[in-house]
């Protein structure tokens, strides 16, 4: 949000890819202004978290999915700051930076989907937290943003999200 402020930018079309819970939606400022805001979180609790405070916002789409390569049904990980699918535990930051141990108490499901099955070609600022799939949002992206955000916890970290250089290359 302070960044388009700096460079005077008030999109009109945004989309975040993990929030957490209500607190983490990072770009309600814009929508009341006369934006759109399209948020996918995955975890139940905080879906439930974000429809309880926010549900009634008519520019706010909240969708209880995760974004993959691929539509399906997936077994997530929720453990601190990370909610990961299974597949990418290997490059997530709970393991890397946090030295995390799969442990089935922290194993939820949900669904899954390609953002090209939302995303309407008019994103103008697209956030991601959503621990090493941001290479196959980007893959799948129809819009050209004027902004991606990218969360990978440290940029001094030895956490580097999955595909990494690709992800330089694909905006760049």
């Amino acid at each position: 949000v302070d960044l388009c402020k700096i460079v005077n930018l008030y999109p009109k079309n945004i989309i975040e890819i993990g929030i957490g819970d209500h607190r983490g939606i990072q770009n309600l400022e814009f929508v009341e202004k006369d934006g759109k805001l399209m948020v996918f979180e995955p975890n139940p609790e905080f879906y439930k978290s974000i429809i309880s405070t926010h549900g009634n916002n008519p520019r706010l789409i909240i969708v209880n999915k995760g974004i993959y390569k691929e539509k399906g049904r997936k077994r997530f990980y929720d453990k601190w700051a990370c909610t990961f699918i299974e597949e990418m535990f290997d490059f997530s930051g709970a393991k890397i930076q946090d030295l995390y141990e799969k442990d089935e108490k922290d194993i939820f499901e949900c669904d899954v989907d390609t953002i090209d099955n939302y995303d309407d070609g008019k994103t103008d600022l697209l956030c991601m937290d959503c621990e090493s799939c941001e290479l196959f949002v980007l893959e799948k992206l129809i819009s050209r943003p004027i902004i991606i955000q990218i969360e990978t916890h440290s940029f001094y970290s030895e956490y580097k999200p999955f595909g990494i250089d690709e992800i330089y290359e694909c905006i760049s």
